[in-house]
């Protein structure tokens, strides 16, 4: 599952309220990305073991 969200869907199961600062957002300031309770679990059970490289390159150890 990704851990990105159709707004929309975040507004019908009212999660909105979920954002979580320690999820990484975009680059622009005026642009939030929200996550909903069981994406960020989700997000963090995948990236736990997962680092980015100086280019941005994934690689899992």
């Amino acid at each position: 599952m990704s851990p990105f969200l159709d707004l929309h869907s975040a507004e019908l199961f009212g999660q909105l309220k979920d954002y979580s600062d320690e999820i990484p957002q975009p680059s622009w300031p005026d642009v939030l990305l929200w996550y909903p309770r069981f994406q960020r679990e989700q997000f963090s059970q995948y990236f736990e073991n997962v680092h980015c490289l100086d280019d941005g390159e994934r690689f899992e150890v």
